[in-house]
């Protein structure tokens, strides 16, 4: 009787999940040893490697758009001041997180044509169950599945267990993401740059329990723990930055990479976080299942996968990886600050550095390595980026309305983050307006059919 009354209670929740959300369960995720295995619903376990692309489909901003405070009232949108402590922060999520709506359908059909089957957001899909749950049925019936990033704000304000609750029974769910390089943002400075990181110049400060890379270590953990115990079928993992020092580099370069970008009174042998930072980093979150790794070392992930056992016994994923489809020939400086660069498109340097982190990718596959796969950034160019505050590209602080600029809906070769390595190495020197994978008008470069080889290939290294 007991038994029956199980049945019927599991066939009456069914019933409801699939009258309520249009699906019947999660997707059960859990690790064995080094492999990802997943369960959907009525079907079988089965090993599972991730062939990742991250997506923030953003590409263009409006020059206008709707104050999320006042729906009926129009505002300045073009550029944002997207510093959390902004005023400006909330609308400059909200256009955001509306970008979703505007590119799924079209966006997730090209990743299912390249063989993508795992996708990296960087923020939620918002909070309305119409559309973020049209967009994760989309995933769903294109084979493709999710994980989602929650940011440090999220972690800090809790915001990220009412997106956990919303999202938890939805097929298209793999894991969750506690934030995104955040040992790198915090590294050495006590204070939170901007909600991209690394950004001296934009530094604002912020309360004094976050400024301890060890406390944000602690949020984190917790955050870890709470999740687990809200949903009990998705792993939960965190994303490091992975930078470590090379021989003969700490004199030389800084991090961010390059002149004029270490901080203001900072030593640059003490910039970038060692090996031995990771560990610290590790240890102190034992709740997380699985680490992601952002590694960018232009066409090689360097000592990555020697490294790695010494800092965990843990599975990794690559959290984001990548070279961009543009080549700096020349760079103007004025005083320590890069001014202007020449260059061109080259879609062959992308391509090429694409396939050889591949083929490196490849070989550390789960269950023979510990890497359970990886993410390409990114799936399309985001050509707003220039002229706003949180990126500070190519010297611009904030570029005024009144000039005519068109900086956040057009491309611009102005468009590198980390600074300019001084013989124009465009490995090094990456452009954030040109790292897509398909062009802002959703235009396959070569690098799209690249990876699409690449991911391919995956399914035969089992």
């Amino acid at each position: 009787m007991g038994k029956k009354l199980i049945g019927v209670f599991v066939l009456f929740v069914s019933i409801f999940m699939i009258s309520t959300f249009g699906y019947a369960a999660p997707t059960e995720v859990r690790l064995q040893g080094n492999q990802l295995i997943t369960k959907k619903s009525g079907g079988k376990a089965t090993p599972y490697i991730i062939k990742g692309i991250t997506w923030q489909p953003a590409t263009r901003a409006p020059a206008t758009g709707l104050n999320p405070s006042y729906p009926l009232q129009t505002i300045k949108y073009g550029y944002f001041d997207s510093a959390p402590v902004s005023a400006e922060y909330p609308i400059f999520s909200y256009w955001l997180k509306g970008e979703f709506s505007k590119y799924y359908k079209k966006d997730i059909a090209l990743m299912r044509q390249a063989n993508i089957n795992t996708v990296r957001v960087y923020t939620d899909l918002g909070t309305d169950p119409q559309v973020y749950n049209a967009i994760l049925d989309e995933f769903n019936r294109n084979g493709i599945m999710v994980i989602v990033t929650f940011s440090k704000l999220d972690i800090l304000n809790g915001s990220y267990m009412k997106i956990v609750s919303l999202y938890r029974t939805h097929p298209a769910i793999l894991m969750w993401c506690l934030g995104n390089e955040w040992n790198i943002e915090y590294f050495n400075t006590g204070v939170d740059n901007s909600p991209y990181g690394l950004y001296p110049f934009m530094s604002v400060p912020v309360p004094l329990q976050t400024k301890d890379v060890a406390n944000l270590a602690g949020a984190i953990d917790s955050a870890a723990k709470a999740i687990k115990n809200a949903d009990p079928f998705h792993p939960v993992s965190s994303a490091l930055g992975y930078r470590p020092v090379i021989a003969g580099e700490l004199k030389t370069q800084c991090y961010p990479f390059g002149r004029g970008g270490c901080s203001i009174g900072s030593d640059p042998t003490e910039i970038r976080p060692a090996i031995t930072d990771l560990k610290k980093y590790v240890v102190l979150c034992p709740n997380i299942d699985i680490w992601g790794l952002s590694v960018y070392r232009g066409n090689t992930f360097g000592d990555l996968f020697t490294q790695w056992p010494n800092i965990s016994s843990k599975p990794f994923y690559v959290s984001d990886f990548g070279v961009d489809s543009y080549h700096i020939t020349s760079i103007v400086y004025v005083g320590p600050d890069p001014t202007s660069v020449v260059g061109n498109k080259d879609e062959f340097k992308q391509w090429d550095a694409l396939l050889r982190l591949g083929n490196e990718l490849q070989r550390q596959l789960s269950p023979k390595g510990r890497c359970l796969g990886g993410f390409v950034r990114e799936f399309n160019d985001e050509i707003w980026k220039v002229g706003n505050n949180c990126y500070g590209l190519a010297g611009f602080r904030r570029a005024p309305y009144d000039n005519n600029s068109h900086n956040y809906d057009s491309y611009d070769t102005g468009g590198y983050q980390f600074g300019l390595s001084a013989d124009t190495d465009s490995i090094n020197s990456p452009n954030e307006e040109y790292y897509g994978i398909v062009d802002a008008n959703r235009t396959p470069k070569q690098a799209y059919y690249g990876l699409q080889r690449i991911y391919a290939s995956f399914d035969n290294s089992k």
